[in-house]
């Protein structure tokens, strides 16, 4: 409504949030595809595009495959 009357103060402000909310909901189903993905490889490129839109660092980040080789190692107490 804004743009109709000719009132521009606000422009910014409501770019700056759809650009935020854009942000948010292609977060959203970056996340989604992590975690229902049908294959792992697929799992693993949602999870990775995720992480670079977060700007999670690679150093702290951890692999499909270091997390698979860890749980295999660890004791078991049945």
């Amino acid at each position: 409504m804004y743009h109709l009357r000719g009132e521009d103060d606000y422009e910014e402000e409501i770019r700056q949030g759809l650009e935020q909310k854009l942000d948010a909901m292609l977060n959203r189903q970056l996340y989604s595809s992590y975690k229902t993905a049908p294959t792992e490889e697929e799992r693993e490129q949602a999870r990775q595009e995720y992480l670079d839109r977060r700007g999670v660092p690679q150093s702290y980040r951890w692999t499909m495959t270091m997390w698979s080789e860890a749980n295999a190692a660890a004791p078991r107490n049945i």
